[in-house]
């Protein structure tokens, strides 16, 4: 459960479109794009019950070239049939961590979900080489995957107690989590009074002590609307959806990785 006060950074829709918090593309790593080389390939996510599993490599790729194999020094990206790296979405940022076997080793620096059945790791390699359909152990960063579900919790505590407190008009427009932080922005009509911010901060950290319990489902998205989940506006969901409870004080659909799923 989250065991640190939480003093969030504040946007509201009013205030955030200049923000120099506001995340922008300039100097993070290049996106994957789901090209020619990846065509028709998928991968069974397995990071809610495990941060550590074996899978075999499917593709290495360069650009938009298949490799046979890359040698120390070479940084690609990575797609094996089964991961639990959490790729880059909804906000949170992709998970890091260790690609290996008998004859290589992988640093992981950042994972992304291209497609939804599809999960590309960005790597260097760092001993030996690596070739296609060899077979793989992948490990996540613990601490790193811990931090980042900690702060992925608190941003649905943060909605709930701001509908609470502003109202339920408050809505989700945006949010970015990472294992440093977290930044929410949300739709309002004012700048938030003094009171208000010191009344919410305080909330937040009420529900951070009382350890809520939190439990996933899969539902028919029908169902999750009809139970009091919040969607995200504007988002497309299939017909079945991931719902996140914080006991009875939150309910979200969300696709994120929880506290009481870290390892």
């Amino acid at each position: 459960m989250m065991s640190q006060d939480f003093r969030p950074r504040w946007k509201d829709r009013d205030r955030r479109a200049n923000s120099p918090g506001r995340e922008s593309g300039k100097g993070r790593p290049k996106r994957s794009i789901a090209g020619s080389s990846r065509k028709g390939l998928q991968t069974a996510f397995s990071g809610y019950e495990e941060i550590q599993s074996e899978s075999k490599i499917l593709k290495l790729i360069k650009g938009d070239e298949t490799l046979a194999s890359a040698r120390e020094g070479d940084e690609i990206e990575v797609i094996t049939e089964r991961t639990p790296f959490y790729g880059e979405a909804g906000g949170q940022v992709g998970d890091q961590g260790l690609i290996f076997y008998e004859r290589y080793s992988l640093e992981v620096t950042n994972t992304l979900k291209p497609l939804e059945d599809l999960i590309v790791h960005q790597a260097r390699v760092k001993r030996g080489e690596v070739k296609e359909g060899m077979e793989a152990s992948l490990r996540v960063d613990p601490v790193r995957r811990r931090a980042t579900a900690l702060n992925h919790t608190g941003t649905h505590l943060l909605q709930a107690v701001l509908r609470e407190v502003l109202g339920d008009h408050v809505r989700q427009a945006g949010s970015f989590v990472s294992a440093e932080r977290l930044r929410f922005d949300f739709t309002h009509f004012a700048a938030i009074e003094k009171g208000d911010l010191s009344k919410i901060e305080a909330l937040v950290n009420q529900k951070v002590r009382e350890n809520l319990k939190i439990n996933t489902q899969t539902m028919a998205v029908e169902e999750a609307i009809q139970m009091g989940a919040m969607a995200l506006f504007g988002e497309k969901y299939g017909e079945r959806v991931r719902v996140v409870m914080a006991s009875d004080f939150s309910i979200e659909l969300c696709g994120g990785t929880h506290t009481s799923m870290d390892r």
